[in-house]
């Protein structure tokens, strides 16, 4: 065999190797290459699909093809509307998010010039624009796999919505409004079926105003309602009247925005629907009660008799109230009828109530409900003809330990509000003292687990002169209230005498200074000029070296007060004399004069890259110091 037929036969056994593996390689890369590319699959309904290709259009985003149409149907319950499914390429499918909008690009030809016709040649594309330029705010938004697609350019960038309605008394640019401002417009208007369909743009500034429970309404241009409150008559704005428009309320702000919503044909629709749920029924055993009358809560109808079946000893009362009302009642809650006129004599003078109008016209009964933290589980409820007997039989006992006996004596009152809510009926010696007070039953609420009690006497200083008529008639007791928590029948004196700040709420610091001239208890504190707390104690370190001041500042200007403020006396007068420039004096407040005070001041610092340092908040507890001011 010639040595050139050899090498033939060598060159072909190469080259059927060779041609697999090339084979291998071009169909591996166009495999991988479309793998690369799956990613999202998603529908975009059109009204039409004109100059559209399976093979040749594609899904665009300025300029850059970031998807394939795989197929193009006609929707089986609409002939008059297409489905276009698309394959989104996989390193684009952060760009499919709710509020993402696809419209179709055809070339058009008008007066104002021709536009996109080099479509002719290339074919329509669809170009999508993003629900928002912000990465990071699309980043949070949630996926979506069906879109309702535009012929045209939307004018103005949003979100669309789908409507479907009952009635097309909506045409395109109707309005949406909110609160009398347009932040939407009707883009289209089909018809499927039986129903209406709409596509609306919210614009996308008031986005935000949309969620998933969003609910959208006709506006009326006029709303005549009875009731038995009256007739109600609402006329909406000028914009409303010429022009038809869709309103909307949203009852809860998910950052959701649904694909389509329904819309109502009203207001009250929506709130017939969301507001019934079943009432709350009971019955009682009264006569003088009819099946007519309603039941009333501070003048308001909470509720109505349902049925009044005859005994032989008292009536049978079926009734209820409403839902929404429902937690005005517990197992504590009495009823009572009001009567028309009631008058009341008493050591405070003549008291007389004229019932509420409506109560009398119409009829109808009313109560009362003690203890606001016990449960609802009663079927049958007491019911009083007079309720004022229910409060003068019913008291109610409780008592009250303390260390001494201070000036309290029997018959010493105790008051809330400066009304007399219990008197001490008894005093008695054990390990401690004990007193036993006694209080009318409608007070009960007011001794919660958290009630406080504490006592003032005769108080004379030079800042002021209280109680001198206990010296004489005994100390008196005070409430503070807790309505909110179960009865309690024992309690510890709390304070004696309490300064001013003791129950109320705020920040307490305290102030270390070398003297107490110019300051005392009381003296203000001043910020800028402004009193925002003041001093309500002082005393003596151990080593008597310094006095330490009790600082309370209101709750309102706790965030004013730093770890780094600095603290002083507040001006009272400042002499600076010069021989050119004659004599200024500076004058503090009236009261920084006649009672002393301290002020304090924030200063910006730097760090040493010249930021401003933010400062810490002062704390509870916290400890400042008295310092000295350093003359200019």
């Amino acid at each position: 065999m010639s040595l050139a037929v050899t090498k033939r036969k060598k060159s072909i056994i190469v080259l059927a190797w060779i041609a697999p593996i090339v084979a291998i390689i071009i169909s591996s890369s166009m495999v991988f290459s479309h793998y690369t590319k799956i990613g999202n699959n998603i529908e975009i309904t059109f009204s039409n699909i004109d100059g559209l290709d399976v093979r040749q259009s594609h899904i665009q985003y300025n300029g850059l093809n970031i998807g394939d149409i795989s197929s193009m149907k006609i929707k089986k319950n609409n002939i008059k509307q297409f489905i276009v499914k698309a394959n989104i390429y996989s390193e684009y499918n952060y760009l499919i998010k709710e509020g993402s909008v696809f419209y179709k690009v055809s070339p058009t030809l008008s007066i104002n010039g021709v536009k996109d016709l080099s479509n002719i040649l290339t074919g329509n594309y669809i170009e999508l624009i993003p629900a928002t330029n912000d990465l990071n705010k699309m980043k949070l938004l949630a996926p979506q796999y069906s879109f309702h697609g535009l012929d045209t350019k939307p004018q103005k960038k949003g979100v669309l919505v789908h409507l479907t309605s009952n009635s097309g008394d909506f045409d395109i640019t109707s309005s949406i409004l909110y609160k009398g401002l347009q932040i939407g417009e009707v883009i289209t208007k089909t018809i499927n079926k039986f129903t209406i369909d709409y596509q609306i743009l919210i614009y996308e500034k008031y986005r935000y105003l949309i969620s998933s429970k969003t609910k959208f309404y006709k506006m009326s241009p006029f709303e005549l309602k009875a009731s038995l409150e009256g007739l109600k008559i609402n006329i909406p704005s000028l914009q409303n009247v010429l022009s038809s428009a869709i309103g909307f309320e949203t009852s809860q702000y998910d950052g959701k925005v649904k694909f389509t919503y329904i819309l109502y044909d009203s207001k009250d629709v929506i709130h017939d629907q969301n507001s019934y749920t079943p009432p709350y029924s009971f019955t009682i055993k009264a006569n003088d009660i009819l099946d007519t009358d309603f039941i009333y809560f501070k003048g308001v109808i909470v509720g109505k008799i349902d049925a009044v079946k005859i005994t032989n000893d008292l009536n049978k009362v079926t009734a209820h109230i409403k839902n929404k009302y429902k937690y005005l009642i517990n197992d504590s809650t009495i009823f009572y009828k009001r009567n028309a006129v009631k008058a009341k004599l008493s050591r405070d003078g003549l008291k007389v109530e004229i019932a509420n109008m409506k109560e009398l016209v119409m009829g109808g009964l009313t109560f009362t409900t003690p203890t606001k933290d016990k449960k609802l589980s009663k079927k049958e409820f007491e019911f009083y003809k007079d309720i004022d007997k229910l409060y003068v039989e019913g008291k109610f006992q409780f008592t009250l330990k303390v260390k001494d006996n201070y000036n309290l004596t029997k018959f010493s009152k105790l008051y809330y509000k400066n009304i007399e809510v219990a008197y001490v009926k008894d005093i008695e010696l054990k390990e401690d003292i004990i007193i036993t007070l006694e209080a009318p039953t409608k007070y009960k609420y007011l001794f919660g687990k958290n009630s406080k009690i504490y006592l003032k006497g005769a108080t004379i200083s030079l800042e002021k002169i209280e109680n001198l008529s206990s010296t004489v008639l005994g100390d008196k007791l005070y409430l503070i209230v807790d309505k909110n928590n179960s009865f309690r029948s024992s309690y510890t004196l709390d304070a004696i005498n309490p300064d001013d700040t003791h129950y109320k709420k705020g920040l307490r610091v305290q102030l270390k200074a070398k003297e107490s001239k110019n300051i005392s208890k009381d003296s203000p504190i001043y910020y800028k000029g402004f009193e925002i707390g003041e001093i309500y104690d002082a005393h003596l370190t151990n080593d008597g070296e310094f006095v330490i001041f009790d600082l309370f500042i209101q709750e309102k200007y706790r965030d004013i007060l730093k770890k780094q403020s600095k603290f002083y006396k507040a001006t009272t007068i400042d002499i600076d004399a010069s021989l050119l420039g004659g004599a200024k004096i500076k004058m503090g407040t009236a009261k920084a004069m006649l009672k002393g005070g301290i002020e304090f001041i924030n200063e910006s610092e730097k760090d040493k890259n010249g930021n401003i340092k933010i400062h810490t908040l002062a704390m509870d507890g916290a400890m400042f110091e008295l310092l000295e001011k350093i003359e200019k």
